[in-house]
């Protein structure tokens, strides 16, 4: 899935929207815009994939690959690509929900308690893990990595962020003022 999943849920979730929330399973659903029929298996294969940042990490992907110099990437130039986009990806994750909220005649989150904490963090937090998992990773110069673990970081995380996502997402951020906007 991707970003836009991810901020379609957080538009979804808002004390402001006008018509009740549905479901996590059906906001996956919708955010993914899927039109077949939902089994359980289906379900939890949205609610994992809905917190991979690929716009993110595909364009990670494609600027490692234009920085590589022979058959490797310098570990410096590695280590700042990998911190630079593992920055934006939480202001991407903030951009299209904004953009969203906007399209959809809603007040735009310029307030920190109305922004889309969780998917920000879930999201930054899927790309540290995908990038760690990726061959070019910074991260091979530690003697305790391998692919077997980043392997297994992958794994850990596609399943506890959307286990997590049910403490942590919520309608607005605590304490955040409620506006009924009617579209």
């Amino acid at each position: 899935m991707s970003i836009h999943a991810m901020a379609s849920l957080a538009v979804a979730q808002r004390l402001d929207a006008a018509e009740p929330r549905a479901g996590i399973g059906q906001q996956a659903q919708d955010a993914a815009g899927a039109t077949t029929p939902e089994n359980g298996a289906t379900a939890g294969l949205k609610l994992v994939t809905t917190y991979i940042p690929t716009e993110v990490i595909t364009l990670y992907v494609a600027a490692v690959a234009a920085l590589r110099t022979g058959n490797h990437i310098p570990l410096l130039t590695a280590w700042i690509t990998f911190w630079l986009f593992l920055v934006l990806t939480p202001i991407v994750v903030w951009l299209v929900t904004a953009g969203k909220l906007r399209a959809a005649g809603r007040p735009v989150p310029f307030d920190v308690r109305t922004w889309p904490l969780w998917p920000m963090a879930a999201a930054a937090t899927a790309f540290l893990t995908w990038a760690f998992a990726l061959p070019d990773s910074p991260f091979v110069q530690f003697s305790w990595y391998s692919a077997a673990v980043a392997g297994l970081a992958v794994l850990v995380v596609a399943t506890v962020l959307p286990l997590l996502s049910q403490l942590f997402q919520s309608p607005a951020a605590a304490g955040a003022p409620r506006v009924n906007v009617a579209p």
